[in-house]
């Protein structure tokens, strides 16, 4: 139901990048003020929590600016034209589709989580971080009631939680200096320490024979067999001076896919950018006798921003989506999102022993144009296959499209169509692969390719 290309998003857009600016400017206004005069004076606004902040920000400098190659600036042009196009030409409707797909990956990820938990034993599984259920707050009875509806439409449950019983389920709520704070209750949602689970699936695979190796790529090349010229050769060039030759290649490097992508003439089929995020973990004092219960005893979401604890003396804070570039050209690059992070965390984990803004950190997610993953082969490259686009969704529909990237790449094996028909994925979930497949931005703006 996380679906950001809708027409209404342009709004958001604009809107919050006025009113980040505008935050910022004051804040520097009283930092200068504060440091001339003796007496203090603190910018109202970006501390008032009546305030929503503003989760979406639009640098345009940075994405085209000088201080963006040329490479960096055309990935912002392919990204900025596919996503007018979805948003503003194909419609609502279009993007209520776009919705129901986004879910069903989402279930079929869920579904696949829940097989691999049940074959765990317990300490295992609790080594996870697993626990079910969440609740959203919003500050408006008419929102909540709103956010109730739109999950049972996707066929999800889901429950209106009064302000009191929201500081039962998590009384470290009541701290917050507004309200009343109605919750919507989503007792089929499931969390789980994605890095302590990844990791026990990788030792797995490695049992199996699966070679792991880590490296930077920095350059990769297509190179053509004169005697077949339909199964190339991929070469890829690792920071260590190390050449790996493959028959077949996945593109999945996070926000790095599209310069990838670029450098082997296919730019045009994985129009990803780069959303900056910011993430607070929080670590308190441990325990004194040992317990299983977390900082929080339910993930919550408030203001757009994702709380959760995964163990008893851990918590995490995440939030924000700002365009701003890639990672090494944006590391400078100002944002009320540390501070907003760091004014939650204050009044809902006072316990806290790192409370500063120093310990926020950005992270980067690889956004699509309409919010579906890019899932499949390059229809031009026989034997390359991009798997990218989850933005700020790829916990929540990795798995899913993991098990597409596999069925895919074992049909290119089989010498089969890898384009045609539908992936089947877990709890008897199916999604058609043009949905996913990197061909469907082959369609719109052609000329891009030039």
């Amino acid at each position: 139901m996380h679906v950001f290309s809708r027409s209404d998003a342009i709004f958001q857009i604009v809107s919050d990048t006025v009113k980040e600016w505008y935050f910022l400017q004051r804040e520097r206004f009283f930092e200068w003020r504060n440091r001339h005069f003796q007496f203090r004076l603190l910018p109202k606004r970006i501390n008032d929590f009546n305030v929503i902040p503003p989760y979406f920000a639009l640098h345009l400098v940075r994405c085209l600016g000088p201080n963006a190659s040329r490479e960096e600036s055309m990935t912002f042009v392919r990204f900025l034209s596919h996503f007018l196009y979805t948003s503003l030409w194909l419609g609502h409707e279009a993007a209520g589709e776009r919705a129901h797909k986004v879910c069903n990956l989402a279930k079929a990820n869920r579904h696949m989580y829940l097989a691999a938990i049940a074959d765990m034993d317990e300490d295992t599984r609790n080594n996870t971080g697993h626990s079910k259920g969440f609740m959203s707050l919003h500050r408006s009875l008419q929102k909540a009631e709103a956010a109730v509806e739109e999950a049972r439409e996707f066929g999800e449950e889901a429950f209106l939680v009064t302000p009191e019983e929201a500081i039962q389920v998590e009384p470290r709520l009541e701290r917050l200096p507004f309200g009343p704070i109605y919750g919507v209750s989503r007792p089929n949602d499931y969390v789980a320490n994605c890095e302590t689970f990844i990791r026990r699936w990788i030792k797995e695979s490695a049992d199996w024979g699966v070679h792991f190796e880590t490296s930077n790529v920095e350059k990769l090349e297509r190179v053509e067999s004169d005697n077949d010229k339909e199964k190339p050769t991929y070469h890829a060039f690792t920071a260590d001076g190390m050449k790996h030759e493959f028959d077949i290649l996945i593109l999945a490097s996070g926000v790095r896919t599209p310069l990838l992508a670029s450098r082997l003439g296919v730019a045009n089929y994985c129009p990803t950018y780069p959303l900056r995020g910011f993430s607070l973990t929080l670590f308190t004092k441990e325990p004194t006798k040992p317990t299983k219960q977390n900082l929080l005893k339910q993930p919550i979401s408030i203001d757009s921003m994702y709380c959760t604890s995964v163990a008893p003396s851990m918590a995490r804070l995440v939030g924000f989506g700002e365009f701003c570039g890639f990672p090494d050209k944006a590391h400078d690059l100002p944002s009320i999102g540390p501070k907003v992070l760091t004014r939650y965390a204050q009044e809902i984990f006072p316990d806290a022993e790192n409370l500063s803004v120093e310990n926020v950190q950005p992270c980067f997610r690889p956004v699509s144009p309409d919010d579906l993953p890019i899932v499949g082969e390059v229809p031009s490259m026989p034997g390359l296959f991009i798997h990218t686009g989850h933005g700020t969704l790829g916990w929540t529909m990795g798995l899913a499209t993991g098990d597409c990237i596999a069925q895919a790449v074992i049909d290119r094996l089989n010498g089969q169509d890898t384009q045609k028909g539908t992936f089947t994925l877990a709890g008897g979930i199916s999604i058609n692969r043009t949905d996913l497949s990197p061909k469907r931005f082959s369609k719109t703006f052609g000329s891009l390719k030039k």
